[in-house]
């Protein structure tokens, strides 16, 4: 609660939460590159309104994940952090859902786009259920991945640089554009586990209402992995 509180003392949750929404609003709403909800005629959010949250969350999540830990080595108030009665999981779990708790509300805050779809027309509301589960566990990986640039780096700047790349790499690795020019050359296998290593193809998936054990597993195992390395990383600067 103190790590979540903290994002709202600054003014850092309130500008995530506005600029994500005026991102979300143009996403859908605006012309051509973008979803231009009003006038394809389609009562579904996959196309115009999901689909965009692996690039906003790629420019958007690292903010929120660069000052995790990154804040607290600059300040010299790590060591003070773990004088109190919590070890070093309850620590980078307490932190981890801070930040991703701002990502949930931004979500959630959407919600007048679906009250709108459903006015305008008849969409099925499971599939959208789907995208904003979807949505949240994408925010999650991003959160996590940038917890393990928080924790290497003492300068926030280089943290959400750090971030940015992880994030690009898990989502261009696998993207059907880039996987269309090794088909051809490469082993069919070699394609399969390129394409699935990519967060863009299994977010693809749930948001188009697709829910199915691999999916979440993909997405709970980046988590692990974030969690686990930063966890590692804070244990190994603090005997350093």
């Amino acid at each position: 609660m103190k790590e979540l509180l903290g994002y709202f003392i600054s003014p850092l949750a309130y500008i995530f939460i506005i600029i994500f929404l005026l991102m979300s609003g143009l996403f859908t709403f605006g012309a051509p590159p973008f979803g231009n909800f009003l006038n394809n005629n389609q009562a579904s959010l996959s196309y115009s309104f999901f689909q965009f949250f692996p690039w906003l969350f790629l420019i958007l999540a690292p903010p929120m994940s660069m000052r995790i830990w990154a804040e607290e080595q600059k300040a010299g108030t790590m060591e003070l952090l773990f004088t109190m009665p919590i070890n070093i999981f309850e620590a980078v779990f307490g932190k981890f859902l801070a930040a991703w708790a701002i990502i949930i509300i931004s979500i959630l805050l959407t919600f007048p786009i679906i009250l709108t779809i459903n006015w305008l027309g008849n969409p099925d509301n499971g599939t959208i259920l789907c995208g904003y589960f979807g949505s949240i566990l994408l925010g999650d990986a991003y959160i996590s991945m940038g917890s393990i640039s928080s924790a290497l780096c003492k300068n926030q700047i280089i943290s959400y640089i750090y971030t940015i790349v992880l994030c690009l790499i898990r989502l261009l690795i696998g993207h059907p554009a880039l996987a269309n020019i090794f088909t051809p050359r490469a082993p069919v296998w070699f394609t399969d586990t390129i394409s699935d290593l990519s967060i863009f193809n299994h977010f693809d998936s749930i948001q188009k209402g697709i829910l199915n054990f691999e999916d979440i597993t993909y997405f709970a195992s980046i988590i692990f992995f974030g969690l686990f390395s930063t966890c590692l990383i804070i244990r190994i600067k603090r005997k350093v």
